[in-house]
């Protein structure tokens, strides 16, 4: 038997505690979907069209697992002036992720998508939005600038902490409301501002896309890093397929 990669297994074991949590079967069923259902090339062009016909920005999650397949991806999400954000190499839990894989999550992930696109992302997206310190402090060590998320742990120096808003498209969707009601309850938060995470996927597998333009085009949102300067809504896009068994 091949011993398991650490990093690798925290991956497995983060999907499943998530399905786990939501183990209703709206959820099971869109969390496979979420899987499985891939956000190709072609799927990110349209989503940057209609973000440009808003003039719109976003903040783009990506994991270094999955670079050299999006290179071409996150080579046109950068030229389109948004912001490319790491997620990790592998989409684990970093709440409790001792030091060595912290370092190896954060570092190899960096170094992945800059090997594969040349785009080297300033930002962090944390898995499940809870960081530890050591996460905190592999950040720091190479130069990101904020990570979204929450965490108890001691902020570096350089490093800042943007809290998302609690309101999540999925969460709402997969407790049984509507595209219009989801997005009057997060209409209703964006007005005083905030930090806002998407998933486009799983918009369009509750056929709420056209919801959620009308927003975007309502609040006209930016990456999270321009956010962080000028206020605002800013917004998150999470397309990252969580789990990767190969």
């Amino acid at each position: 038997m091949h011993a398991v990669p650490e990093l690798r297994q925290r991956e497995v074991e983060t999907y499943l505690r998530v399905v786990a949590e939501r183990g209703t079967e709206v959820g099971v069923e869109a969390f496979a979907f979420h899987n499985l259902g891939v956000f190709d090339g072609g799927d990110f062009a349209h989503l940057l069209d209609l973000l440009a016909a808003a003039d719109a920005s976003a903040s783009f999650a990506f994991l270094g697992r999955d670079a050299d397949e999006q290179a071409t991806t996150v080579e046109l999400v950068d030229a389109a002036g948004h912001e490319v954000v790491l997620h990790g190499q592998r989409h684990v839990a970093c709440a409790d992720l001792p030091e060595s894989l912290a370092r190896v999550n954060v570092e190899r992930g960096l170094a992945a998508i800059e090997a594969a696109s040349g785009v080297r992302p300033r930002a962090f997206f944390a898995p499940l939005l809870s960081t530890n310190g050591a996460t905190l402090a592999a950040l720091a060590d190479n130069g990101v600038e904020w990570t979204l998320g929450r965490t108890d742990a001691v902020v570096p120096d350089g490093l800042v902490v943007v809290e998302p808003e609690p309101v999540v498209d999925l969460e709402l969707l997969m407790a049984g409301h509507s595209p219009a009601e989801t997005f009057d309850v997060i209409t209703e938060r964006a007005e005083s501002g905030g930090a806002f995470l998407v998933h486009p996927n799983l918009l369009d597998y509750f056929e709420a896309t056209d919801a959620f333009v009308d927003w975007v085009e309502r609040f006209r949102p930016v990456s999270v890093g321009r956010w962080l300067e000028t206020g605002g809504v800013g917004l998150v896009v999470d397309a990252v397929r969580p789990l990767a068994i190969v």
